[in-house]
């Protein structure tokens, strides 16, 4: 294979060549300078190719290298070679790898947020990157990119006061992201909770925003009491008021379904209380009784309710 003369093999030979696991390095290295790109893509994934072929692919700024940025089995090498590229689209699929560890390259991150702070995909990802530390989430949270915000709102190592401040945001995709973190402070919660009640609890031409901060609250397991009894009685509103809201068109179709999804949230919350389940009693909401017999995991809450027998059945 040492003696190979590539041009007299065919691309579909050549291929298999690449792919082939048990083939000499003398042969990996001779297919590494093949011009083909589909070659040189089956000999990047080969797990037989050594590193050194594609980082020199990587240094060339082969057009493969986007698919080297995808391969989850990179060596630390591979990475470092990877993150040090002036390509957008080659960052972007790097720090979306999910095995990129991009806690050892923190310094790098820092020097491309400083250099592509206005590439919205790039700056997605590294908000998005569930290993990204709060030092660096907190350089993206003043993005003029709406993702960029709302990944940032999303990530569960986002500080808690860079997350009040985005309960703030003007748009209601970045609210709807931190009212979903579990690591938002109670008092955030509870504040997005408060732009809401009186437009969701007294007016029935719900606005779907609102719906959507409600419905995240709903699931998020650190909602306070007080937030989660909110939506508990939210919900029994919308029981009553159900014929008010049925015919109205599409703003009324969607707010229904949202309040509907958020009666399978708060009903699967394990942060459910007795005094809410009390409500759900009182107010004779035996489905939504049903729904957390059937979702919820608190042991409290499935003991109460079994002593306490649906009278509906």
């Amino acid at each position: 294979m040492a003696n190979i003369t590539l041009k007299n093999l065919s691309e579909k030979t050549r291929i298999a060549l690449a792919s082939d696991t048990n083939i000499s390095k003398e042969g990996l290295y001779e297919l590494s300078k093949d011009s083909d790109w589909r070659v040189l893509y089956h000999l990047c994934y080969n797990p037989s190719t050594p590193d050194d072929i594609r980082i020199q692919l990587i240094k060339n700024k082969d057009p493969v290298t986007e698919y080297i940025a995808k391969r989850k089995e990179n060596s630390v090498e591979v990475f470092s070679s990877l993150i040090m590229s002036e390509n957008p689209t080659i960052l972007e699929e790097t720090i979306k790898n999910p095995s990129f560890p991009i806690k050892s390259f923190l310094e790098r991150i820092k020097e491309i947020i400083k250099t592509h702070f206005i590439d919205e995909h790039v700056m997605a990802e590294i908000a998005r990157n569930k290993n990204t530390p709060e030092e660096i989430l907190d350089l993206l949270y003043n993005s003029e990119f709406i993702e960029v915000r709302c990944n940032v709102a999303e990530n569960t190592n986002t500080s808690k006061n860079t997350l009040n401040i985005l309960a703030d945001d003007d748009k209601y995709y970045v609210k709807c992201s931190v009212a979903a973190n579990p690591s938002a402070d109670p008092k955030t919660l509870r504040k997005l909770f408060s732009s809401t009640e009186h437009n969701y609890i007294y007016r029935y031409n719900y606005l779907s925003c609102f719906c959507d901060i409600n419905v995240n609250l709903a699931s998020n397991t650190s909602s306070p009491e007080n937030v989660l009894m909110g939506c508990c009685k939210i919900i029994g509103e919308g029981y009553k008021n159900i014929e008010s809201f049925k015919y109205r068109g599409q703003e009324d179709i969607r707010a229904q379904i949202n309040w509907h999804t958020m009666e399978r949230k708060i009903a699967a919350n394990p942060s459910l209380t007795i005094k809410m389940v009390k409500y759900f009693l009182h107010e004779k909401l035996y489905k939504t009784c049903d729904k957390i017999t059937k979702t919820n995991t608190n042991k409290e809450i499935l003991s109460f309710l079994k002593s306490n027998k649906n009278p509906q059945k």
